[in-house]
This record gives structure tokens, C-alpha cells and sequence, in this order.
């Protein structure tokens, strides 16, 4: 029951959050957005790096199997932990200006945002699909996105899933 209750609830939640995230990013670098604009096949690597900057899936608890130490901090079999994908996907040590939206890095793919190992996420490849087309059809179709007034950027109070409760924007359609 729990495994169906994480598919269908990680694959709604999820994809709703980085897709508010996604167009929140763009509209924040509508250079960007002209540039998926001109070349769709940009779409891709946009999501890839929202994935990484902005990942709905902060973070995981798990429990250690046998004593572990990390980084000189022993912690015993049994322990809680908790893996932060968040702060993994920021690391300067793996990405370059980790805070910065470049979806031109080279790495962008390299990020935690599924998870990782036995524990990667079985709907990345869905959700990857989801993003990519449905980022393509708004760039064939809007001109332009504008934070609107009144956006709050008031995120939602959970420690694992991240995202804004709502996003105002206006977007501007093509002229055909």
C-alpha cells in the first residue's frame, strides 16, 4: 500500500512542483525562456537544471544498516538519517556556481533530484517526459511569462516535498 500510495502521490505532487518551479526560474531569466524559444530541443536540459535548483523532492529519511562514519562523525547502526538531496544538488565542490539557474552546465544532469542507487525514483524517466513536452508546447505557444503581482512565494510547510502553495503569472500568447 505504500509503495502504491508513493507512486501515485510522488507522481502527481512532484511533477506539479517542479513545473510551478520551472516557469517561476524562467520568468526570473527570460533570456532563457528566449532561448528555449528559438531552440525547443532546449527544453531537456531547462528541466534537468530546474531539477537540480529547485528539486520537489528535498530530501529523504533513511536508516543506517551498520555503523557508518561520516566525515570523522560516527553514526551507528540503526540510526535515522536524513539524505538531502537539496544540499547535495548545491554542492560547489560538484557544480559550479551551484546556486546560479544555468541549464547550459555541464553537469546539470548529474544531480540527486531522484534519488540515487537502488533508491532511485521509478517515475524519473515519466516525469523527465512530462516536463520536457509539456515545456515544449509552452514555448511554441507563449511569447512571454511575468511574475504577477501578489505572488507571495510562499512555500508549502513539509521538510521532504518543496513547492510554492501558488504562482501568479501572466503569460503573453504568440501572435500566429
Amino acid at each position: 500500500m505504500g509503495i502504491l500510495q508513493q507512486l501515485i502521490g510522488a507522481g502527481n505532487e512532484t511533477s506539479t512542483k517542479l513545473f510551478s518551479e520551472m516557469i517561476r526560474l524562467l520568468a526570473d531569466h527570460p533570456d532563457q525562456w528566449r532561448m528555449l524559444q528559438d531552440d525547443p530541443s532546449r527544453a531537456a536540459i531547462v528541466v534537468e537544471e530546474s531539477l537540480r535548483l529547485a528539486t520537489p523532492t528535498q530530501m529523504m529519511y533513511r536508516v543506517t544498516t551498520r555503523d557508518v562514519d561520516v566525515d570523522g562523525v560516527l553514526v551507528p547502526a540503526g540510526s535515522r538519517v536524513m539524505l538531502c538531496y537539496a544540499a547535495a544538488n548545491r554542492d560547489p565542490a560538484k557544480f559550479a556556481d551551484p546556486d546560479a539557474f544555468d541549464p547550459d552546465r555541464p553537469n546539470a544532469r548529474d544531480h540527486l533530484a531522484f534519488g540515487g542507487g537502488v533508491h532511485f525514483c521509478i517515475g524519473a524517466p515519466l516525469s523527465r517526459l512530462e516536463a520536457v513536452i509539456a515545456l515544449e508546447r509552452m514555448a511554441e505557444r507563449v511569447a512571454g511569462i511575468v511574475l504577477a503581482p501578489g505572488n507571495t512565494f510562499t512555500y508549502e510547510p513539509s521538510y521532504i516535498l518543496r513547492g510554492l502553495t501558488e504562482l501568479l503569472v501572466e503569460v503573453r500568447g504568440r501572435a500566429a
